[in-house]
């Protein structure tokens, strides 16, 4: 959503105007930067609040479909995690979908917060 915003602001504001130096090019720029800077900090306020989804101690995956019954055991928790988990030293719990742990955001990324982090 966030690309095609700046997609329709850069195709259809920015770049028919560029031609004019007027008072309404300046106002179209001023306003192009407002919505530019609100759709970073948008993604930096998400990617830093928005929990990156941990696995719960003592879960079981009892609740999973069949095909997902692979377990694997996190040493750190000394619990069972599910596929695609990995354990974050940092913050001392396993992630669904683990990308890494930014410190720009002090949080890990993410099954939950990834889509505000890329």
């Amino acid at each position: 959503v966030l690309i095609g915003v700046y997609y329709w602001l850069v195709a259809c504001v920015l770049i028919p105007s560029a031609g004019m130096k007027s008072e309404e090019w300046q106002s179209r720029q001023v306003w192009a930067a407002r919505v530019g800077a609100f759709m970073v900090l948008w993604c930096l306020w998400g990617s830093t609040l928005v929990s990156p989804g941990v696995i719960p101690k003592g879960w079981n995956g009892s609740n999973q479909e069949p095909v997902d019954k692979e377990l694997s055991w996190c040493r750190p928790c000394q619990d069972w995690k599910p596929v695609r988990t990995h354990h974050c030293r940092r913050c001392g719990c396993c992630v669904p979908r683990f990308d890494h742990h930014c410190d720009w955001i002090d949080n890990c990324v993410g099954q939950a917060n990834h889509k505000y982090f890329a």
